[in-house]
């Protein structure tokens, strides 16, 4: 498209999202707020998003306060009262019933990630961390709307790629079961329930176990502030997407844990910034999963062939 096309629509989805947030979501919040009435668990990202900011209302800033009542707030960083459970999105649900029907426990079990701790603090990830240089927390402040910028468009990089990654071999596999044939010229297309089917996959992925990625990348390798977030996912997003467009089939994961560790070493501890042993372990896997997919998948093949039902 059109530069001029995409910046317009670009500015346009930004006002929808400006008109949607400050006449509609404040609106309900606030009503809500002032009847007392329970929020649900998504309405904590808004009411977490508002409390950073300085103007935010004082009914978001009472709830927030309330929400983080075992966090105590030191130079703009947020420091756990107890250092093991931060209750800033459990805090929002609803008070969980005594009995639960079988809906409502697949729903709490499908959605268990968005509650998770990721920034609980041991004593070796505080003396890690420790080694990094904080800067002035209005830098800070000014870098968190930045970042969340900038996690749209690692979300977006994240999509275009590892998507594609997974589908290709699958749309191959479908066109050679519909058609009988190779396509040699490697212009097939790809069926569109192909492409939802890859999105969704991986939604159920991030949503069940993401926090798992979310508290190695962003808790245990170094420490990572809104400021060194936003250099990361910047630089992940800019790489993603430019070896996508090239048709590179890099992988997303390998690139924000380069960032994560460059980010770290910039840290102003250098090498002590990091945590080698994590990173050697997810370096391992890396090499482990190639022999292990080929012997899988050589095992599957010889059976195949070697099956007396072979056509």
């Amino acid at each position: 498209m059109p530069l001029g096309t995409v910046i317009g629509i670009s500015f346009g989805i930004a006002l929808v999202v400006f008109l949607w947030c400050n006449f509609f979501l404040k609106v309900y919040l606030r009503r809500k707020l002032e009847g007392e009435e329970p929020l649900r668990w998504y309405h904590s990202f808004y009411v977490r998003f508002v409390s950073t900011r300085a103007k935010a209302s004082e009914n978001l800033e009472e709830i927030s306060s309330s929400v983080q009542k075992e966090d105590k707030t030191v130079g703009g960083e947020i420091e756990e009262g107890d250092g093991t459970v931060n209750s800033s999105l459990a805090a929002l649900d609803d008070p969980e019933p005594k009995s639960l029907s079988m809906f409502q426990k697949l729903k709490k079990k499908a959605f268990h990630g968005l509650n998770q701790d990721i920034t609980t603090k041991t004593e070796d990830v505080e003396n890690l961390h420790d080694k990094s240089t904080r800067y002035d927390s209005k830098t800070e402040q000014l870098f968190c709307t930045l970042q969340i910028l900038t996690a749209c468009f690692a979300s977006f990089a994240h999509g275009s790629n590892d998507v594609a990654n997974a589908i290709g071999p699958l749309t191959t596999i479908y066109y050679i079961w519909q058609h009988g044939m190779v396509d040699v010229t490697g212009q097939s297309p790809v069926p569109v329930w192909i492409l939802a089917y890859g999105g969704i996959a991986i939604d159920i992925g991030l949503l069940t176990y993401g926090y798992k990625v979310m508290a190695t990348l962003g808790n245990n390798i170094c420490y990572v502030s809104p400021s060194r977030g936003f250099s990361l996912s910047l630089g992940t997003s800019l790489t993603v997407l430019t070896c996508s467009k090239l048709g590179m089939p890099i992988s997303t994961t390998h690139c924000i844990t380069g960032a994560t560790t460059a980010a770290g070493l910039c840290s102003g501890g250098g090498v002590k910034s990091i945590n080698w042993k994590i990173l050697g372990l997810i370096a391992s896997s890396w090499i482990l999963t190639l022999p292990a997919a080929g012997v899988v998948s050589g095992a599957i093949f010889a059976l195949i062939i070697n099956s007396p039902h072979k056509l």
